[in-house]
This record gives structure tokens, sequence and C-alpha cells, in this order.
């Protein structure tokens, strides 16, 4: 559930103009991280990771981690396959981090009610394939709760139950990184309380509530895009829900590793 996609988006994912290397502008920054052991991590993902990729890029470990975000609203994990096997193969990162909510727009995913047994198959052919190829820690997610992909409980399913199939704590389900923008409960909110590095950065008041989900109940930036057709454009405001999603991917990645986690208690 994204933005249309260009048209000439099939040809651009064949071609390395077509990774995205965010460039970021100020944002929050948490502080008391420490030194930690540096790694390379390699993003892919939709819409959901590239409102993500300045906040992961800029506030979670940039001075530890050497990573890059190939993200492309609209997308779906077929899609990246090639780009998947091809970039690992030439960077040797030590984590691989998939997103993908289910999208189904792109020629290469089945249109049909059985798309997301597809995103499984594929899901399970990218991990067979990076594990083949040296890379044992994987991060895979969804992306958190939405009411308008009716298929949403069936993928994130689908992708625990795969993740599962392997039997390996170096590959694991992002839970935390869906959980920072729902409730308590695991259901659909639209705003949450401030969090206490907001509050110090005064992007809310402190016991405040603030938008944690876009109007089309998928996406995290708080105000409505211009209408501009088929191009991806970017929140021109701070979006909480996108540096809490950040957040949990984040935090998922450093699980693997803890000494990679620049905030660990030392």
């Amino acid at each position: 559930m994204t933005q249309a996609l260009p048209s000439s988006v099939a040809r651009c994912l064949v071609a390395a103009a077509c990774v995205l290397v965010l460039l970021l502008a100020g944002t929050l920054h948490s502080s008391g991280a420490g030194a930690a052991q540096r790694q390379k991590v390699l993003f892919f993902g939709d819409s959901l990771s590239y409102e993500a990729g300045p906040y992961l890029k800029q506030d979670f470990n940039p001075s530890t981690t050497d990573d890059a975000l190939h993200l492309f609203p609209g997308t779906a994990l077929c899609d990246w396959l090639g780009q998947i096997d091809k970039l690992t193969r030439r960077t040797a990162p030590d984590v691989i981090v998939l997103q993908f909510i289910g999208n189904h727009l792109t020629r290469c995913i089945d249109k049909a009610s059985s798309f997301v047994a597809q995103y499984g198959k594929d899901l399970r052919s990218a991990i067979s394939q990076l594990r083949s190829i040296g890379v044992r820690r994987i991060v895979v997610d969804a992306g958190p709760i939405t009411p308008i992909a009716t298929w949403w409980l069936s993928l994130v399913r689908t992708y625990r139950t795969d993740v599962a199939s392997f039997h390996s704590r170096d590959i694991i389900y992002a839970t935390g990184a869906d959980a920072a923008v729902e409730s308590s409960t695991g259901g659909f909110v639209t705003n949450l309380r401030c969090l206490a590095v907001e509050v110090k950065y005064h992007k809310c008041v402190a016991g405040s509530m603030i938008k944690v989900r876009a109007n089309d109940k998928v996406h995290f930036c708080p105000v409505p895009l211009a209408n501009v057709g088929t191009k991806v454009v970017v929140c021109p405001v701070y979006a909480s829900g996108a540096y809490r999603f950040a957040k949990g991917l984040a935090r998922a990645v450093w699980t693997l590793d803890p000494a990679t986690d620049p905030y660990r208690k030392r």
C-alpha cells in the first residue's frame, strides 16, 4: 500500500541508479550513545522503510554502522531479489533487513489472492540465497498493523512461519518495529504519547499525544502530501511514526549482535 510507481521503476530496479542512499536533514539525536562494534547493514524495503530511512541513517548508530538503504515505494520483495543477491555478494554485509508490507502492484508479483503465498516463497528463497553466500543475520518485517491492508495479518503469519522454519536465532521478525507504532495490545492507533526525546527536542509537549500514522492509515507522514501523480514525495515535517519504526528496526539489528548496540549498558 504505497504511492503509485513511476513507469520506469522496472528498469530502475535493475540499474544501480535505483538504489537510494538517503542524505538527511536534522531530526532527533538520542544522547548517551557509546562506542560499539562496527557493522555493515543493508536495508531493502518499500515506502515504510523509505519514510524511516532518514531516521535510520541519522539517529540510529550513524557512527558505528556502515549501512545503505535500498528502498522504493510500491515495490514487492520479488522486485529486489536480483539486487539483493548482487549487492550482497559485492558488499558482504553483516546484517540484511527485508521489510515489505505486501504491495502487489508491479509485474513480478501475482495480482491474484495468492500473492501472500508468493511473498512467503520469495522470502524463503531470499533467506536461503543469503545464507548460501554467507549472510547469517537477517531481519524480516511487514510493517505495523493497518486496517486498509486486508492481507496484513496473513502476511505477518506467513513471514513469522517462514522465519521460524529456518530454526536460527540469527533470523528474526522485527516485532518491536511494528509495536512501536501500535497500541499496547497491538491495535491500530493514529496518535501515541510523546517520547521523552521528542519532548527534549521540542517536537511535542510532555504528556501530550503526537500523530504517528498518516491519514491513509498505512504510512507515517502526519501531514497531507501534495498530489504529484507518480512522483515519490518525502514527508516535509518530522514524522514520529517513522522515527519510532526506524528505532524498532535498529533495535532488531542490534539484537542480533548486542556488541553493535551503542546504547547498551557497559
